[in-house]
């Protein structure tokens, strides 16, 4: 399950009526509506540190 980052609403990902990817991110929204106002402004609801650890999360990289 994720959260809806423009409306805070849980979304399961396999039922999502809408998703986008920022940077390498997967985000889903509960209403296109909601992604057209993440696509138009990301910055407003992406935290900069959480979007770096769902980036390392998405794509992790190998211990040495």
């Amino acid at each position: 399950m994720s959260t809806d980052p423009v409306c805070g609403m849980e979304v399961h990902e396999s039922a999502a009526p809408a998703r986008t990817c920022h940077e390498g991110v997967v985000y889903f929204f509960c209403s296109r509506t909601c992604m057209g106002a993440f696509e138009d402004n990301p910055s407003r609801y992406v935290d900069e540190v959480a979007h770096r650890l769902l980036q390392h999360l998405a794509y992790p990289h190998p211990t040495l």
